[in-house]
């Protein structure tokens, strides 16, 4: 439902892991989180009479998004002064940055959304 603001949220997430994967296309397993990432967002979007599914879906988003920074310092180390000094290596630090907060406004969202839902169920 494109009305809320979440489904936004879930849809820039979703458009940043797909940048990702095309930034990423040299590692495979990176290339696997950052699809598996985008499929999650994607998928969030379309639950959104099962909130709490939804709820779900976005914690598993956000350990995806954590398992990507832990896999990218395993497989290229620790960034040192001389990779922020490549254009790719920010990008790559910063929009799974960016991923995560806008993970964590959508939690914020579809919580606020069930919130509502329940004070109304209350008053009938």
């Amino acid at each position: 439902m494109i009305q809320r603001i979440q489904t936004i949220y879930l849809i820039l997430i979703a458009g940043i892991m797909l940048a990702m994967l095309f930034l990423s296309m040299s590692s495979i397993p990176m290339c696997l989180i950052y699809g598996l990432t985008a499929i999650s967002a994607f998928i969030a979007i379309f639950y959104y009479k099962k909130r709490t599914l939804q709820i779900n879906i976005c914690y598993l988003i956000l350990g995806l998004i954590v398992l990507s920074y832990v896999a990218s310092f395993i497989i290229t180390g620790l960034p040192t002064a001389e990779s922020f000094s490549n254009i790719n290596s920010i990008i790559a630090i910063t929009l799974p940055l960016i991923a995560i907060v806008f993970d964590l406004l959508a939690i914020q969202g579809i919580k606020k959304d069930e919130k509502l839902v329940r004070s109304l169920d209350r008053l009938r």
